[in-house]
């Protein structure tokens, strides 16, 4: 398995080896349903002929026949090739090599990966986020001190290219996050260094307005080296169209947001984690009233069930994302992630001691209490697995190794949850988000 250069994975490769890839990656299961259907055709041609039918009887079966080659049919809308953006770190300063926004493909059914555009005059875009309608990506512009930080709106094109539309500065440093409310109004951020969360309309042609809302958190927590002060590492609508969580890795809390018509936040209330733990993300169950916390330092996930958005949310389950404990900050969780069946999660390690490679655990979520079990671990073929995402259908995972600039695509079996490797891996640098 060797990494695809960027000169391997240029979509200006001629027409008839594009072709003849195509065809070697047709896939069984196509090939499957096409011989059913034509075993189903020439059975009720054979039947019908041969037997002596009444015309009754005739019509029934070829109805019955058709509707057995549209059930074998796939649906006309579906698409196994899927599009995906990554972002990362560009800047010296930062250890990186990336050249800013890359545009990719996915065949969801063998997870072979290509790079379509790259838009590189962009600085530092280490998280992206897609408008709902695609129309539109947004970026964090990670920088701060001399540089302030700011977030970036592109249009996105047919092609896929990305086209500049405009920028505004966040008012903290080093923003990390960003996300889109749900009712497709404002963009949310979450300034790392600035300890902050700010909001910023989104005008119809998809271009930010001048900030409506900033809110600077305070407070500390007991590890001095990172929680010296509020650090926000997410932001993002779940429940309803009018509340937004604030992860503050600083200060070991997440805090429950209102986001009001007009663009303003108010603070409903905040949840608590288990001291110095560092929550980095977190995320909500599609269906169950249960959200998963994934906490940097200690390599957990601490499992909450909530009533309503005013409450502070109740914690029924602590778990290792790693197979035992380990000293303190020997090594660091990074994404955490849910399947769109709500049956499992995943979730990253990165700096594993002595490891070759980091891992991704897999769990299974049960159905009635949410709690979680242990599925095991995967490698992830890298280092430093920074991000991860799963297409919107469920069948395929991509890691973004930040350290070693490499994109991972792993099979998820839908059955069992489990991740196995494709054999497909990317060249991408210092990648640090993917998002579909």
């Amino acid at each position: 398995m060797s990494f695809q250069s960027f000169n391997s994975v240029n979509p200006g490769k001629s027409y008839r080896s594009r072709q003849a890839a195509g065809i070697l990656a047709f896939p069984r299961e196509r090939l499957l349903r096409l011989a059913y259907i034509i075993y189903a055709v020439k059975l009720q041609q054979r039947l019908t002929t041969s037997i002596n039918m009444t015309k009754p009887i005739k019509t029934t079966f070829f109805l019955f026949a058709m509707i057995f080659n549209l059930a074998c049919k796939k649906d006309p809308g579906y698409d196994p090739v899927q599009t995906f953006f990554v972002g990362g770190y560009t800047l010296e300063e930062f250890n990186a090599n990336g050249k800013g926004i890359y545009t990719c493909t996915v065949n969801t059914e063998s997870g072979e990966m290509q790079l379509k555009h790259i838009f590189d005059n962009v600085l530092n875009p280490s998280y992206l986020a897609i408008h709902p309608d695609r129309k539109y990506l947004y970026a964090v512009n990670e920088l701060g001190g001399d540089t302030p930080g700011y977030v970036s709106a592109f249009k996105i094109l047919e092609n896929g290219q990305l086209e500049f539309i405009n920028e505004k500065y966040t008012g903290g440093d080093y923003p990390c996050h960003l996300s889109i409310s749900t009712d497709k109004k404002y963009l949310l951020t979450a300034n790392y260094g600035g300890g902050s969360v700010t909001v910023f309309p989104i005008k119809e042609d998809g271009s930010l307005d001048n900030k409506s809302s900033l809110v600077k958190h305070s407070g500390k927590g007991p590890f001095e080296e990172r929680q010296e002060a509020s650090h926000v590492h997410y932001f993002a609508p779940a429940i309803n169209d009018s509340t937004a969580f604030a992860v503050d890795l600083g200060t070991d809390k997440f805090f429950h947001y209102r986001l009001r018509n007009n663009g303003r936040l108010g603070i409903k209330t905040a949840t608590k984690v288990t001291d110095g733990t560092g929550p980095r993300h977190l995320v909500f169950h599609p269906s169950l009233k249960i959200c998963y916390v994934i906490l940097e330092f200690t390599n957990q996930i601490e499992v909450f069930k909530y009533i309503d958005e005013y409450t502070s949310f109740e914690k029924i389950q602590t778990i290792y994302t790693v197979g035992q404990p380990l000293p303190f900050y020997a090594a660091t969780s990074s994404a955490i992630k849910i399947h769109p069946s709500g049956k499992y999660l995943y979730a990253g390690n990165r700096g594993i001691p002595e490891a070759k490679e980091d891992v991704i655990a897999m769990f299974s979520i049960d159905p009635a209490s949410g709690e979680l079990f242990a599925l095991g671990y995967v490698g992830t073929k890298g280092k430093v697995p920074r991000d991860f995402a799963i297409d919107p259908g469920g069948k395929v995972l991509i890691v973004a190794n930040q350290e070693t600039n490499n994109l991972v695509s792993f099979n998820i079996d839908t059955n069992t949850g489990e991740l196995t490797p494709t054999g497909y891996e990317m060249e991408i640098g210092t990648a640090t988000c993917i998002v579909f």
